[in-house]
């Protein structure tokens, strides 16, 4: 059972150049999640993190820009939910189960070029349920005590 859950979330711009610093990260600030914005990722693409379960979803074009992944430790009880990919909107979602039930986390990117319309976001907060949202793009993690 879960007590406390410590998540973090980075805009990596390319996630195969930074693995590096994303074990570091993980490492450091003993991170149970790490949402990550920018992968840069193909269906080609493939990266392993030690303890870690790796889920991805790919920009909707096939090019490596934009992309999403979640970062979990394989100790934690969880299963990937659909990915969720447009042009304007990707997210990579899990499940999580804990002595309180079931939470979705999920890491979400919008490329800045797109104006994105509240149905936009609708459509795609209707896929999950309870939900932690995150994201402030290019800022480096930050640890806070709750």
């Amino acid at each position: 059972m879960l007590n406390k859950i410590k998540i973090a979330t980075w805009n990596t711009n390319g996630l195969s150049p930074n693995k590096g610093e994303v074990e570091v990260l993980l490492k450091m600030h003993d991170l149970d999640i790490l949402l990550i914005a920018e992968t840069h990722f193909t269906k080609n693409s493939q990266i392993y993190i030690k303890n870690y379960n790796i889920y991805t979803t790919n920009h909707p074009d096939g090019t490596a820009h934009g992309g999403t992944a979640v970062l979990i430790k394989s100790t934690i009880d969880h299963y990937e939910l659909p990915s969720y990919t447009t042009e304007h909107i990707q997210a990579t979602s899990i499940q999580i189960q804990d002595r309180n039930g079931q939470f979705s986390v999920s890491s979400v990117y919008c490329p800045p070029k797109h104006k994105i319309i509240e149905e936009q976001f609708s459509a795609y907060f209707e896929s999950l349920g309870t939900r932690i949202h995150t994201g402030v793009p290019g800022c480096p993690p930050q640890e806070e005590d709750n």
